[in-house]
């Protein structure tokens, strides 16, 4: 016994849930997915780079001075571009949303431990984050944004860990989040033998 106009409202708001469904089995198809596309010997400062462009538009809405620091002897790492590209790039939004009053991000790239890893760090001057939430900052759809699904960062995870690498995490409230993604200069087996060493 609903009216029409009842009605049309009731349609159009279970449409907005079921695309909303849909994005969400889509991204946690994603997660599970394994890499497509194989690695490829990439400048990670070049990717770096290309991520900060892709961003510059929110980055520049949002106030955020970003600082680089790309270390010039890094060796090319095999990696699937684009899946790493999405890594940082969830990251830096991450970094945005944290400040939502403006603010510094900071951003370095270098060589470590002997030259066997490359780090990409990103140091936000944003609001922080409890031991908490740094806790299950991993977990599929664990959020603290009101429209947040709680994928972004987990399909990150999943991507640096098939690369054989690990994404570290330190924050305290009020006092912004530092990320570190570590990735490995040889390539990982296809059996992720290597990858014992990665965490």
């Amino acid at each position: 016994g609903l009216d029409e106009e009842k009605r049309t409202q009731y349609l159009s708001m279970a449409q907005s849930e079921v695309q909303r469904l849909i994005e969400i089995v889509q991204r946690m198809l994603d997660f599970y997915r394994p890499s497509r596309g194989g690695a490829a010997p990439a400048d990670l400062n070049s990717v770096v780079e290309n991520v900060l462009a892709l961003a510059e538009k929110r980055l520049q809405h949002g106030e955020v001075r970003v600082h680089t620091l790309l270390s010039p002897d890094l060796p090319l790492l095999p990696i699937v571009a684009d899946q790493i590209s999405q890594v940082f790039l969830n990251v830096i939004i991450n970094a945005i949303e944290a400040m939502p009053s403006g603010g510094d991000l900071y951003l370095e790239t270098q060589l470590a431990e002997g030259g066997e890893w490359v780090l990409v760090s990103f140091r936000d001057t944003g609001v922080g984050m409890s031991p908490e939430q740094v806790a299950n900052l991993f977990e599929p759809f664990y959020t603290t944004k009101a429209n947040g699904t709680g994928l972004g960062l987990a399909i990150s995870y999943g991507i640096v860990e098939r690369h054989g690498g690990t994404i570290e995490v330190s924050s305290r409230p009020g006092q912004g989040t530092t990320f570190v993604v570590k990735l490995p200069v040889r390539p990982v087996s296809a059996e992720g033998s290597d990858t014992s060493t990665a965490r």
